[in-house]
């Protein structure tokens, strides 16, 4: 290296408090990434109202989802040996999931249509708990499905 080189080298370096030298380009990189990263978490936090997120209706669309799936893979193993009397349940089921993913995504965002969704997914989860009920004296699957689409639908209304 030249001693112009090393000129310039040293000149792109700062000192840190420890003592060692430094490029002066990690310094500015990585003060610029704490700039912009305090600016992203005030940006968010100036746009979401403090408590707007419902986490709680997120927890509770997702439980009835998974729930949802487990009683689905009940009903495919139901008809696997024959029985097709979950037919109709099963079709309610596997309505109802993706509605409740989708009910949990929107509310995760604070989404603005999260009101009007939240109307037909009290719809669908009715339709999916009544036909769950008809089998919960069977297949404790179906009740925990019931159970949880109930929740679901109290929990949307009080979506404002």
């Amino acid at each position: 290296m030249s001693d112009h080189e090393e000129s310039l080298d040293d000149s792109l370096r700062v000192e840190a408090l420890s003592g060692s030298r430094v490029p002066r380009r990690a310094v500015l990189t990585g003060a610029s990434s704490l700039i912009l990263a305090g600016f992203v978490r005030g940006a968010a936090a100036a746009a979401q109202p403090v408590g707007a997120a419902n986490p709680s209706l997120v927890a509770t669309a997702l439980h009835c989802s998974g729930t949802g799936e487990i009683c689905l893979e009940h009903c495919l193993k139901e008809f696997t040996r024959g029985d097709t009397m979950l037919a109709k349940c099963a079709a309610r089921v596997a309505e109802m999931v993706p509605v409740c993913k989708g009910l949990a995504s929107l509310a995760a965002l604070e989404s603005e249509h999260l009101p009007a969704y939240a109307k037909v997914c009290i719809d669908v989860c009715k339709s999916c708990e009544v036909e769950c009920r008809k089998h919960e004296a069977h297949h404790e699957i179906c009740k925990e499905c019931a159970d949880a689409c109930a929740k679901v639908i109290e929990a949307c209304r009080k979506v404002g």
